[in-house]
């Protein structure tokens, strides 16, 4: 006999006394708590993006070390700063989301 679906949506389906997720089904009754929650990913261009805007600081700071003027590298290390600021807002704006695709158990276990 099949039972009431309750809830289906990319390989989760939850009817009142079997939950299945992918093709690991659990009894209702066994499960004690379900969190959920949505991961955000870090951007891959952001990250680079921000290793590049290192790198400029860095390099100008050897710059400045090496030439004993801080006047002459000041421009590229703001270049730097400006490109690590510009990576976290890339990241604010542009943020890659784990979709309910990506599930992923945590936590499975009998409960005593």
């Amino acid at each position: 006999m099949p039972q009431e679906l309750l809830f289906e949506l990319n390989g989760a389906r939850v009817t009142p006394h079997i939950a299945t997720f992918g093709g690991t089904s659990y009894q209702i009754s066994n499960i004690g708590s379900v969190r959920v929650m949505q991961r955000k990913k870090y951007n891959s261009l952001a990250v680079i993006i921000f290793v590049l805007g290192l790198g400029i600081v860095v390099a100008a700071m050897v710059k400045s070390r090496m030439t004993g003027l801080a006047e002459e590298s000041f421009s590229m290390a703001a270049t730097g700063i400006a490109v690590v600021i510009g990576s976290f807002l890339l990241q604010l704006i542009w943020p890659l989301r784990a979709g309910f695709g990506n599930l992923h158990r945590a936590i499975s276990g009998a409960s005593a």
